[in-house]
């Protein structure tokens, strides 16, 4: 269709009830179909002056992806230039400093991306990392948005949005305010401005507490820095430890390996720790 041609941003959810999640934060939403052909779903949308497509399979199965999700999206959407694939299974090493509900964003302080390929099985057996590949680029338009996040107008202009424009079937978020009174920044925090032996001196990336009659025991963060993926996850919780402190890895998760074409940022929700039962 000629209007798919006005779709440049696409945002890929590794289940339908992650896609049902993510399109609640639409600030408009034009059209939603499922491809028959494909088995994937995609709604089309505005997200202030962008329009955006959320894609993702149809329904949930045992496997997370029928065929190759990008190339169907790119089939559809042939203008897509940035695409962000938002995965929900993130593991994290126990000694590190990124924790259960904080966010991963696959990128490196050389603002290259940020993921790792390797093999579940053989990392399992040799008892190392077994890397198959790397991320070597992302587009263009991906890096310039990163890049304004880190900036001090970008960081305030998108808290706004957040206390302004956030959907009313959201709860809505209270950025935490300091002794100045003023709202704190909003940073993505690089492995090595992490000082592991005092968690409370990182800036926070985004405060909030969402208000359910109690507030949160410790604020949520978002950090940047390498993600490593797999098509399965690893269970040896001192392997995964021992890989991550080896190789710079701040999260483990599975949604960027099932996929064949890669020419997307990796964004990972961290759901577990390494040891967890």
């Amino acid at each position: 269709m000629e209007f798919h041609r006005d779709y440049h941003i696409a945002w890929i959810l590794s289940s339908i009830d992650h896609h049902v999640v993510a399109i609640r934060f639409f600030d408009e939403i034009f059209h939603r179909y499922n491809s028959t052909s494909s088995g994937i779903a995609f709604t089309l949308g505005r997200v202030g002056h962008h329009n955006v497509v959320a894609v993702s399979i149809a329904c949930n199965t045992s496997q997370s992806f029928a065929g190759d999700i990008v190339d169907s999206l790119l089939r559809e959407f042939p203008s897509i230039r940035a695409a962000f694939l938002v995965s929900a299974d993130g593991t994290v090493p126990r000694n590190g400093n990124v924790r259960v509900g904080d966010v991963v964003v696959g990128l490196e302080s050389s603002m290259k991306s940020g993921v790792v390929y390797f093999d579940h099985q053989e990392t399992t057996n040799q008892k190392r990392f077994f890397m198959t590949s790397q991320s070597q680029h992302l587009p263009g338009a991906v890096l310039t948005a990163a890049n304004n996040l880190k900036s001090q107008c970008g960081r305030n202009d998108w808290l706004r949005r957040l206390e302004q424009d956030w959907p009313a079937r959201i709860p809505r978020p209270t950025a935490f305010r300091g002794g100045s009174g003023e709202l704190d920044d909003i940073q993505l925090v690089a492995p090595e401005e992490i000082d592991k032996a005092d968690d409370t001196s990182l800036e926070l990336t985004l405060n909030y507490e969402f208000r359910r009659g109690f507030p949160l025991q410790r604020q949520l963060k978002a950090f940047s820095g390498m993600i490593a993926s797999s098509e399965q996850m690893l269970k040896d919780p001192p392997l995964i430890d021992s890989i991550a402190a080896s190789n710079g890895i701040l999260c483990f998760e599975t949604a960027a390996a099932k996929i064949k074409s890669r020419p997307f940022m990796v964004v990972s929700g961290v759901t577990s720790c390494s040891g967890d039962t």
